[in-house]
């Protein structure tokens, strides 16, 4: 499986060989994430390649040339949790909470004010309608206005 990117440039390759895995990459995400739950897939990116053992995580950022890093010991109920119907944040700064949260709603984000490095944790189901998303954030003293498909989030108010 090739990993195209919306411009049509190729960013990498996984390479499946009788295995259950998932595969993280999207256009707004800078890391690509491959992860394996049992079997084995070959990730290759340029003249790089790595073989995954199951509970390991390839990652490569497909803005740069450079190698694949492993990660072991991967949560991977959390990697899981999208097939499973809820999202799951692990110790997650809001930028990626709110690229979830643009790409499940289909909503424009926009940030008014400096981005604080808070970290998050917990899990939502993806049937939670966005205003109720937003709610439990609002809890955490993280601000949002919306207006029509766009949240404005203001989160050093």
């Amino acid at each position: 499986m090739k990993i195209i990117s919306g411009d049509g440039m190729e960013r990498g390759e996984v390479e499946v060989l009788g295995a259950h895995f998932n595969v993280n990459s999207y256009e707004d995400e800078r890391i690509v994430k491959t992860t394996l739950l049992e079997g084995s897939v070959k990730i290759m990116k340029a003249s790089h390649s790595r073989l995954l053992q199951p509970g390991q995580q390839g990652q490569f950022d497909n803005r740069v040339s450079g190698d694949i890093q492993i990660a072991d010991n991967v949560d991977l109920e959390a990697v899981m949790a999208w097939k499973n119907g809820y999202f799951s944040f692990v110790n997650t700064g809001l930028p990626a909470i709110f690229r979830q949260i643009s790409r499940w709603y289909e909503v424009d984000i926009e940030y008014k004010g400096k981005i604080p490095d808070r970290r998050f944790g917990g899990e939502v189901s993806r049937s939670t309608d966005v205003s109720e998303a937003l709610k439990i954030l609002g809890k955490s003293k993280v601000c949002c206005m919306v207006e029509g498909r766009k949240i404005i989030v203001m989160p050093d108010h």
